[in-house]
């Protein structure tokens, strides 16, 4: 999974609900590297899963509602980072059912260039 996701959620509960629940949260799910991503990196799921329940347990609240809350701030970031990624598409819905067939397309086309 892109690093950009694991650094807007780090980012995303800094601003949300401070700095300390952003450490403890990154403490109890004793990553393997202690928590340190890259917008650029690729990380597992499992590790993306480990952020989210630990945060679950810190904060008491649902991993659903989490995991909306966090979608929704992911999105607004997504677009303001990628406005072009979004062209075309009249909702969210559209648009998320579509990602996984344009990051394969646009896979093949760089594995094709090596």
């Amino acid at each position: 999974m892109k690093g950009l996701v694991f650094t807007e959620l780090v980012e995303f509960i800094e601003e949300a609900l401070g700095f300390d629940v952003a450490d403890m949260m990154i403490e109890k799910a004793n990553l393997a590297h202690g928590g340190a991503f890259t917008q650029a990196g690729n990380y597992p799921f499992e590790e993306l899963l480990a952020l989210v329940v630990s945060l679950s347990e810190v904060t008491q609240k649902s991993i659903p509602d989490l995991l909306f809350l966090f979608g929704e701030h992911l999105f607004e970031r997504i677009l303001a980072l990628y406005p072009m990624a979004a062209h075309g598409y009249e909702n969210v819905i559209n648009f998320v059912a579509t990602v996984d067939d344009r990051v394969h397309v646009e896979v093949k086309k760089t594995i094709s260039r090596c």
